[in-house]
C-alpha cells in the first residue's frame, strides 16, 4: 500500500506563525473531504480523486474554525468558528455556528 500525502494549507494569512492546523473533517456525498484550518481562517474540500484542493479563506482573518464540521446530505456545509464574525457587521466575536451552502465554495 503506498500513501499519498497531499497539501491542503492556504499561504500563511498571520506571518511568522506557521499558520496550519487541519481539523474538523467530514465526507460529502461526492466524496468530497471537508476540513477547516483553524490557525489560517480557512474552510476547504479535497476531492481525492483528482488531487485537487479548494480553499476558501473567511471573511474575518482572525475567525478561528474548527473541530465541529458537519455535511449534511444536500450538501450544506455547517461548522464553528471562534474569535471573529462571519458577517462584517456583527459584533458578535464568537464562537459562531456558520452554514456554507453548496455551490458557494470556487
Amino acid at each position: 500500500m503506498t500513501t499519498q500525502h497531499l497539501k491542503v494549507a492556504a499561504p500563511c494569512r498571520r506571518p511568522p506563525d506557521t499558520c496550519t492546523h487541519i481539523s474538523g473533517i467530514a465526507i460529502d456525498p461526492h466524496g468530497n473531504v471537508w476540513f477547516t484550518d483553524s490557525l489560517n481562517a480557512t474552510v476547504g474540500y479535497l476531492t481525492p480523486s483528482k488531487g485537487v484542493v479548494k480553499i476558501q479563506p473567511l471573511n474575518d482573518p482572525n475567525a478561528h474554525p474548527h473541530d465541529g464540521l458537519v455535511v449534511q446530505s444536500n450538501g450544506t456545509v455547517w461548522f464553528t468558528t471562534q474569535y471573529g464574525s462571519q458577517i462584517p457587521s456583527d459584533p458578535v466575536l464568537g464562537p459562531v455556528l456558520v452554514m456554507w451552502p453548496i455551490g458557494t465554495l470556487s
